[in-house]
C-alpha cells in the first residue's frame, strides 16, 4: 500500500468519512473542511511510511538512519 493510501486511510479513520467518498471526491463543503483540517493536523505529526515492499519484520523494526527522518 502506497503512503497515499496509508494517508487516505488515516483521514478517513480521523474524520469518520468513508474513504471512498474522499477517493470519488463525493464530499461537501463540511466534510472537505474537516479533511482539510485533518491534512493539516498530520502535516505536523512525525510520521514516516516505508514503502519498502518484501521486507521482514526485523527489518522494518530495526534503526533507521537519522537522515530519513
Amino acid at each position: 500500500m502506497s503512503a497515499e493510501q496509508h494517508a487516505t486511510r488515516i483521514i478517513s479513520e480521523q474524520t469518520e468519512l468513508p474513504s471512498y467518498r474522499i477517493l470519488r471526491g463525493e464530499v461537501d463543503p463540511s466534510d472537505f473542511d474537516r479533511i482539510a483540517q485533518m491534512a493539516r493536523e498530520m502535516e505536523t505529526i512525525p510520521l514516516y511510511i516505508d514503502e519498502t515492499g518484501g521486507i521482514s519484520l526485523a527489518q522494518l523494526t530495526a534503526p533507521r538512519p537519522a537522515a530519513l527522518f
